[in-house]
Formats: C-alpha cells, structure tokens, sequence
C-alpha cells in the first residue's frame, strides 16, 4: 500500500509539472481504475481527449462504458476504435460486444468474424460472445458448437457456461440446461446469478413450488448479507 501512495505521488508531481504527458495520465488511471473508478473514469476521458488516435485508452474507455451500459457513447468510441486499429483483433471484438449489446447481432457477428480472421488462436472468450450473439439470432445450434468448443478451450469461465445454460434453457432443453447450471454452481457456489437461472428453468418446467424455493434461497441470502450492518 506505501509503494502505491508513493506511485501516486510521483505521478501526480510529474503531472503537475507535465498536466497532458501520456504515460504519467495512464499510470494514474491504471492505479485509480481499481479502487477510484470515478476519478479513473475522468482520467481516462482525458487522455482520449488528448490522444484520440491511442487505441489503448480509446479500448479502456469503451470498455468502462460498456460495463456502464452508456451504449450510445461506448458505440462511438468502439467505431473510433476500429478506425484506429482496423487490424487489431480486440478492436473488432470490442465492436462485436457493444453491437450485441445494442440489439444490432448481425453487424455484431460481422466483427466478431473480423476479429477471428485477425488472430491466429481463437480464445474462449470471443468464442463465447459470439454464441451469444448467434443465440440472439436464434441460430441455436451453431451457437451451441461455438459454446462447446470454448468450454474445451477453458472450463472454468463462468459467463461461458451460464450462456451456454441459457441458450440450453432458450431452447428448451432443460436438461442439459440443468446439468450446465451444476457446473456453473461448481465453480461459483449460492451465487444469485445461477440461482435465478435455476429458478427460471424450473419455472419453465412448471415445477413453480421449486420455483419459488430457489427464490427464497435468494431473498434469504440477501438477507443474511444485510444483517450484519442492521
């Protein structure tokens, strides 16, 4: 913790000395990012006003406004993005990623192959994105191939399989969508995420008593949580 005051001095002195030096502005960001997301955020913004051709921070940004759900400025940035870096793989995903998110999955998938052709190893993540994707577009089994061939690459992503146990539930193959569910629950335990999927696949079998259990489970975890500050 000393240490990460002591960069946090000598950034802030030697951005006082240089208020638009790129490496000084992007070290604070990186030290903010993770414990002053707002004062990161203003960062960031600064540095993209500044460079607007650094595909780094333009990707920092898009990313931060993804997560914010701002949409509409995350789609800026990512096209600026893809401006930048035309043949820079992430810039593609990324585009990919925020066109799924706007419910535009065709111009989505369009760079989330631009960005499979970029690279030479798909990943498991770009791979699970665009089954998403293709699972918005009701192309079921190809989604359910792509979901397969990620979780080989890399079993242990949560977001993976709770997708692939979406599309399972989607599809109305509960069962599977059950089995994928004992996965996820492996790997993240009472998380409230896998139980209201569980919830919903039960509701769909019209098995609404268990239903309504696994939504006491929830309400009873939420509850647990808050006692302690009661």
């Amino acid at each position: 913790e000393g240490r990460l005051e002591d960069a946090t001095a000598l950034c802030l002195d030697v951005l006082e000395l240089a208020p638009g030096l790129s490496q000084g502005l992007k070290l604070l960001y990186e030290i903010r990012k993770p414990t002053a997301p707002q004062a990161a955020e203003v960062l960031i913004r600064r540095l993209v006003a500044l460079y607007p051709n650094d595909f780094w921070a333009t990707n920092e940004l898009t990313l931060l406004l993804l997560a914010k759900g701002a949409l509409a400025e995350a789609e800026v940035n990512a096209r600026n993005g893809v401006r930048i870096a035309p043949d820079v793989a992430q810039a593609h995903h990324l585009m990919g990623m925020v066109m799924t998110e706007m419910n535009r999955p065709q111009i989505g998938e369009y760079h989330y192959r631009r960005a499979l052709e970029l690279i030479d190893r798909p990943g498991p993540v770009i791979l699970a994105n665009l089954a998403w994707n293709l699972k918005n577009q009701g192309r079921m089994a190809e989604a359910r191939g792509l979901y397969r061939e990620a979780t080989a690459l890399d079993p242990s992503i949560l977001q993976t399989v709770l997708g692939w146990a979406r599309l399972e539930e989607a599809d109305r193959d509960f069962d599977a969508a059950d089995a994928l569910l004992d996965q996820a629950e492996a790997l993240a335990p009472g998380l409230p995420g896998i139980l209201l999927s569980r919830a919903v696949v039960q509701g769909r079998r019209r098995n609404h008593g268990q239903a309504l259990a696994v939504l006491d489970r929830i309400a009873s975890q939420r509850d647990g949580a808050l006692a302690p500050g009661e």
